[in-house]
């Protein structure tokens, strides 16, 4: 009982002192997307579709004005699903499923859904006020962040350049190894499979050179928007592996010249660190299944929140103490 109070108090404290942080201005960059439960889709991840714009429809199945949406969102699915934009329909996964399924069948959904646990997503983005869409860019940027109504259809055309017209997850079962190079990150390999292939004289090899040449630019814009935004360790992975897959390409001196710049850097080095210790405290919260166990790692997330109130180490530490506070309401002692 002593630990449970402690516990609590410990919650509440947190929850007072501490100010939420919230991804939701354009230019932005996307917090992490963990939604499961995905239906309609082949799509497994947020990672699934890469290269593409994503617009995320924030809903609930007992808000009348989320229906109101579902005939211009099927109508932008049929418009643009083939010109590089994906819908997807987040839920909370405090929302009863099987009311949200009727629901979906209900109003006619055509694209896919996924829930989202805890409400993670929808806080980080301040989407918790249903509905609401936020439109996301192949390299991770917040594009627009509103009310449905606010969104145009003009704008959203003009953001479908040079992105991909297919998710990866559709593309045919020839393609599966080159698949597999592109989702692990192996570009450098696949961009040579893909020139193969049209050096071969396959019509869908030009596709793919010209996919992955547009997936490579749109990992070096995702680089540095995290340098900008000040996720370093983000960036320095990025840009790590963006080094390893640019041997014989323009631009890997200046990749080179960033991945060292961000390594090197006074300010970047410590923040590195905590963000490493943060993503090790992730892994542990996943794992949980006490609230004795929530305790430690509350405590140790709100000195790092205390130590870092403006950097993005002191985001991410209090996005993930405002997650394990929900995990933690239907745990046992």
């Amino acid at each position: 009982m002593r630990h449970r109070l402690e516990f609590a108090v410990s919650v509440f404290l947190w929850g007072l002192l501490l100010p939420c942080v919230r991804a939701q201005k354009p230019g932005d960059v996307l917090p992490r997307v963990e939604l499961r439960d995905w239906k309609a889709t082949k799509a497994t991840s947020y990672a699934d579709f890469v290269g593409r714009v994503v617009l995320f429809f924030f809903f609930a199945p007992d808000d009348e004005e989320s229906q109101d949406w579902i005939i211009k969102l099927n109508d932008l699915k049929r418009r643009f699903s083939t010109k590089g934009l994906s819908i997807i329909a987040v839920v909370s996964d405090e929302k009863d499923p099987e009311e949200t399924a009727a629901w979906v069948k209900r109003h006619g959904l055509i694209f896919q859904q996924a829930v989202d646990p805890f409400g993670s997503l929808a806080r980080n983005l301040n989407s918790e006020r249903t509905p609401r869409v936020v439109l996301a860019s192949p390299s991770r940027k917040i594009l627009f962040s509103d009310e449905p109504d606010e969104l145009k259809t003009e704008f959203i055309e003009k953001q479908l350049v040079a992105v991909w017209e297919k998710p990866i997850f559709d593309w045919p079962e020839s393609s599966k190894k080159l698949k597999k190079k592109v989702m692990s990150g192996h570009y450098r390999s696949a961009l040579l499979a893909a020139k193969a292939m049209e050096a071969s004289g396959e019509v869908s090899g030009a596709v793919y050179v010209t996919a992955i040449e547009n997936l490579f630019r749109f990992e070096v814009e995702a680089a540095r928007a995290c340098l900008e935004a000040g996720d370093y360790l983000s960036a320095k992975l990025r840009f790590k592996l963006l080094v390893r897959e640019s041997k014989g390409r323009p631009e890997l001196k200046e990749l080179k010249n960033e991945l060292r710049k961000v390594t090197l850097d006074k300010v970047a080095r410590p923040i590195i660190v905590i963000q490493t210790r943060i993503a090790k405290l992730r892994e542990k919260t996943a794992k949980i299944k006490k609230k004795k166990d929530a305790q430690k790692i509350m405590d140790e997330l709100v000195k790092i929140i205390d130590a870092h109130p403006d950097d993005y180490a002191g985001k991410q530490a209090n996005r993930l103490a405002e997650s394990l506070q929900y995990i933690t309401r239907n745990l046992d002692r």
